[in-house]
């Protein structure tokens, strides 16, 4: 990165959801999440999200991707052109800080609701419930009103030759600005 440049951006993990969306928060603590996303078979420089099954799980085979997979809890679908469908296990959606005692996303369920698009994969679905269903509309609105403020509220660092910078990780999101491929 040169000097001067403009590194991660953050913002802070605690939205306050249960003021702002009391049943949405209520929905997805009880209910918790899963991610549903398309994997290309090859790397795709042209996807913000485009790293290919043989990346993201250090194989070059399927039954590699099929191993790793089936001990991370995740379900899997493959697609004739040798994409690879995914959802995750149930994880938790929302977590307590133990520190401040703040309720936080302890994931990355903004990123994948406002970002994870390309001709695979539809960010408005990359998000379920924890058992499997799709996210109502409520849901969906509260999401990506809680991107907005998070993006409204993020600060990036003018990077100079040298700089360190510490974050706290469980208290800190990070992102990127949208760039044009090939990234």
């Amino acid at each position: 990165m040169s000097a001067g440049s403009l590194g991660p951006r953050l913002t802070l993990s605690s939205f306050p959801w249960s003021e702002a969306h009391p049943a949405v928060a209520q929905r997805l603590a009880a209910r918790g999440i899963r991610y549903a996303r398309t994997l290309p078979a090859q790397d795709d420089p042209l996807s913000p999200i485009g790293k290919s099954w043989r990346t993201s799980f250090n194989t070059d085979t399927r039954q590699g991707a099929e191993a790793a997979m089936a001990a991370a809890g995740t379900t899997w679908r493959w697609h004739g052109n040798g994409d690879l469908y995914t959802e995750t296990k149930q994880m938790p959606a929302l977590v307590v800080d133990g520190r401040s005692g703040k309720e936080m996303f302890y994931n990355a369920v903004i990123a994948a609701i406002t970002g994870w698009e390309d001709g695979r994969n539809d960010p408005l679905k990359a998000i379920r419930y924890g058992d499997g269903e799709e996210l109502d509309g409520e849901a969906v609105a509260a999401l990506l009103e809680t991107g907005e403020w998070m993006a409204a509220h993020r600060v990036a660092f003018a990077w100079q030759s040298g700089d360190v910078l510490i974050i706290d990780n469980q208290a800190a999101m990070h992102s990127r600005e949208t760039f044009t491929p090939p990234r």
